[in-house]
């Protein structure tokens, strides 16, 4: 599950072998009972603790994850996403165009939402922290699979 979150975290090849370093998980399956929701629980925490001392990390040329949260009670993770530029330069309906491919992220095979069952959450902030977009991703948004 590690792997998987790092590789949603930061959705770039170049951390491809990062996010391997990670992984100390056995096979990916979704909640079915309260223990196995508590399981995923305990490893996301220790994926938040293990994580953030190594971010920021960059994603791209403008973009760099800073922080990741994990909300148990809300069966969430946040991942905080600063772009390297000033919000004159981002274009207007940046959070519109890029939440279908949040969506997609996060309802493929080993997506947060789809594999896990928890909802996934993109803030990004501009370089001067102010807050840009939120994308959010939730079981309820992934199609039915046939």
């Amino acid at each position: 599950m590690k792997k998987t979150l790092l590789a949603l975290a930061l959705s770039s090849m170049s951390f491809a072998a990062f996010a391997q370093e990670t992984d100390t998980s056995e096979a990916e399956t979704p909640p079915e009972d309260a223990a196995s929701v508590e399981e995923q629980c305990t490893e996301l925490k220790a994926f938040e603790a293990d994580i953030n001392p190594k971010l920021p990390r960059r994603v791209d040329n403008l973009t760099e994850v800073f922080r990741v949260l994990v909300n148990c009670e809300t069966k969430s993770v946040t991942y905080e996403k600063r772009f390297a530029a000033d919000r004159r330069s981002i274009a207007v309906g940046f959070g519109e165009r890029k939440q279908p491919e949040h969506t997609a992220l996060h309802c493929s095979e080993n997506g947060l939402a789809r594999a896990q069952g928890w909802t996934a959450i993109d803030v990004y902030y501009d370089a001067q922290a102010s807050r840009l977009a939120t994308l959010v991703t939730g079981p309820d948004d992934c199609p039915e699979t046939e």
